[in-house]
C-alpha cells in the first residue's frame, strides 16, 4: 500500500500514528500501538485501477524479482481456475505444459487439496487409485496403466514452476477407508453406507499443502511453487445451510490453511498469489451465474501475475 507513516507525542504523552494512504492522511484510533508494520484497509475510490490493486492487494506477496522466462516450464494445476492461468500464459507466449491435459485424469478440475496430493502420490508412490476416485465424465475411465503413471511422473519432473489452485474444502469420501474422492458421487452409484460428505479442516488442508509442495520438490528440487485460492464460487453445497455461507466458510478454511503454511514455513521458493483477494476488491465481480468471475477481472488477475512473476 502506498503510505507514509508518521509518529508524534500528544500533550498527554500518548504516541499517535498516522499514515498518508492514497494521498489522504488517516489515523484510526491513532493512540494504539501499531507495531513495525501498519497497513490500513484501502479506501474505495479507484478500486479498479491496476496500480491501486497492486499497492493494496498484491504488495507484500510478490517475489523479490520476476523469475519466469519464456523457457520456464509452467504447470497450472488443481481447480478449474488453473485453466484461466494456462490460457493467459499460453496466449502471451510462455512455456505452459500442455501435458497436464493428457496425463493421469486431468490437470485442472481437482477442487480439493486431497485430490491434488493424490495425483502426486499415484505418480511417485504408485498409490492404488482404481476404486478411490471419481471423474467428471463417466464415459471416460482413467488410464491407470504403469505406462501412463510413468509418463505422468516424467511430466512432473520437467516442471520448473507449479501454480497450484485450491478450490473447495468440502469433500465426498469413502466411509470405510476415509479416502477422499475427486468429485461428488454419481447418483446411480451412490450408497449411503459407503459414501459420505464432510467439510475438511484448516489443519487437514495445511497438511495437504505441505504434502503437495513436498511432492513438487520431489519432482524437481529446483522448482518453485505458487499457491493461489480460486475466486470461482461453489455452485452448490451439500451442507444443510445456504450455499452463500458455505462458500464463505469453504474459502476461509483454505485461505487460513495457506496463510498458516506460508507463515510457518517461510520457504523462499513458495509464493502466494492473491487471485481471490483481487477479485474481492471489486464490486461487480461475477457473471450472471454468480459463480464465475467476470472475464475482465480475470484478465486483471493475470496481468498482475505477469507483472509479479514474469520477465519480459
Amino acid at each position: 500500500m502506498s503510505k507514509k507513516v508518521a509518529k508524534w507525542k500528544t500533550k498527554e504523552g500518548r504516541t499517535v500514528i498516522s499514515a498518508k494512504v492514497e494521498g489522504e492522511v488517516v489515523s484510526p484510533a491513532g493512540h494504539w500501538y501499531r507495531g513495525e508494520n501498519c497497513n490500513f484497509y484501502p479506501r474505495k475510490p479507484d478500486q479498479y485501477n491496476m496500480g491501486w490493486l497492486w499497492r493494496n492487494v498484491v504488495e507484500g506477496w510478490q517475489p523479490p524479482e520476476p523469475f519466469v522466462t519464456k523457457k520456464t516450464a509452467i504447470m497450472p494445476f488443481g481447480s478449474c481456475f488453473a485453466n484461466n492461468i494456462r490460457s493467459h500464459l499460453l496466449k502471451i507466449g510462455y512455456n505452459v505444459s500442455m501435458q497436464a491435459k493428457n496425463i493421469s485424469f486431468f490437470g485442472s478440475g481437482m477442487v480439493n487439496t486431497y485430490t491434488i496430493a493424490q495425483q502426486f502420490e499415484w505418480a511417485f508412490d504408485g498409490l492404488d487409485m482404481a476404486e478411490k476416485v471419481w471423474i467428471p465424465d463417466l464415459a471416460k475411465r482413467p488410464d491407470l496403466s504403469e505406462k501412463n503413471r510413468s509418463k505422468t511422473k516424467s511430466a512432473f519432473e520437467d516442471i520448473d514452476l507449479f501454480v497450484v489452485t485450491l478450490g473447495l474444502s468440502e469433500v465426498w469420501y469413502d466411509k470405510k477407508t476415509g479416502t477422499v474422492f475427486w468429485r461428488a458421487v454419481p447418483a446411480e452409484t451412490f450408497d449411503p453406507r459407503h459414501h459420505g460428505f464432510r467439510v475438511t479442516t484448516v489443519s487437514e488442508n495445511k497438511s495437504n499443502i505441505e504434502r503437495i509442495v513436498t511432492f513438487c520438490k520431489k519432482a524437481n528440487p529446483a522448482c518453485r511453487v505458487v499457491l493461489t485460492l480460486s475466486p470461482v464460487r461453489m455452485r452448490a453445497t451439500f451442507r444443510p445451510v445456504s450455499a452463500v455461507t458455505a462458500n464463505s466458510a469453504s474459502k476461509a478454511i483454505l485461505r487460513a490453511a495457506i496463510d498458516e503454511y506460508m507463515r510457518e514455513k517461510e520457504d523462499p521458493d513458495v509464493f502466494y498469489w492473491p487471485s481471490y483477494e483481487i477479485l474481492e476488491a471489486h464490486d461487480q465481480r461475477y457473471l450472471d451465474d454468480n459463480s464465475h468471475p467476470r472475464p475482465e477481472i480475470v484478465q486483471k488477475i493475470m496481468r498482475l501475475f505477469v507483472r509479479a512473476y514474469c520477465k519480459r
